[in-house]
């Protein structure tokens, strides 16, 4: 895909991956071949993005601008055309339908179905985010196999906050914390985002078969998403999350 066509070509250009890998990668949602190379993030909140800081006129410090221009410039090729272009675009057009005002820090009342929406793309994105991150240690397959057909997997939780910190436009952070299974080590992912205002966290658990319960002591700083509230939630909680308490947010859950 060019790049024009996604708003970054101010910030880079999309790498070719090698004939060899082209030649033995497998979508990491489905087993069919893999695709061309793709951009991890979409490209609406890419533009949302470099469209509000990449102006000469903004007052944006170096160091944030640099962040932000890495993680739009990221990309994957373990995601095949079917999926790209199918429930994963399908999927971002539900979220554009209420994620952008959230983005601004606008208040938001989540009915039942966006809640499902918002947890199972922020679990998709945590999935290639994983999976891009070129680890020694896989992410779980079960994890990405289950997302195209039936959602959120069981052993997934999803918590929602908003960011309200000055040290983070658009970032990724990614954490491993390993369980003992079956006298097996296993390692479960856990996914932090900021979005703009948007705090988003992926703790992605395929061994178990329920959500984990966020801890007690952030509960007035996230929302649980999973299983989905037969009411609607409102948004932002009733604490925000800054730079001071923005690592408890991201250790809590664990």
């Amino acid at each position: 895909m060019a790049v024009e066509s996604r708003g970054r070509s101010r910030f880079g250009s999309v790498s070719s991956r090698s004939a060899q890998a082209a030649a033995v990668a497998t979508c990491i949602f489905c087993d069919r071949p893999a695709g061309s190379v793709e951009y991890l993030w979409p490209e609406w909140l890419c533009r949302h993005f470099t469209d509000t800081f990449v102006a000469p006129s903004h007052s944006a410090d170096v160091a944030l601008l640099e962040r932000m221009r890495q993680e739009v410039d990221q990309t994957i090729d373990r995601i095949c055309s079917s999926c790209m272009y199918g429930w994963i675009q399908h999927l971002d057009d539900d979220v554009i339908a209420f994620f952008p005002p959230m983005i601004s820090g606008d208040r938001t009342r989540l009915s039942p179905r966006q809640q499902a929406v918002l947890a199972r793309w922020a679990a998709k994105t945590a999935t290639i985010m994983e999976c891009a991150s070129g680890g020694a240690v896989p992410p779980p397959r079960g994890v990405g196999l289950h997302l195209p057909h039936s959602g959120v997997a069981a052993g997934t939780q999803v918590l929602l906050g908003r960011y309200d910190g000055e040290a983070r436009v658009l970032s990724h952070d990614r954490d491993r914390f390993r369980r003992m299974i079956g006298g097996t080590e296993r390692h479960v992912p856990q996914s932090t985002f900021v979005i703009g205002k948007v705090f988003l966290q992926v703790f992605a658990d395929p061994w178990r078969d329920s959500p984990p319960e966020p801890a007690d002591d952030i509960a007035d700083l996230l929302v649980a998403l999973v299983p989905v509230h037969h009411r609607k939630v409102d948004w932002p909680p009733t604490k925000s999350i800054d730079d001071w308490n923005y690592d408890r947010a991201r250790y809590g859950p664990a």
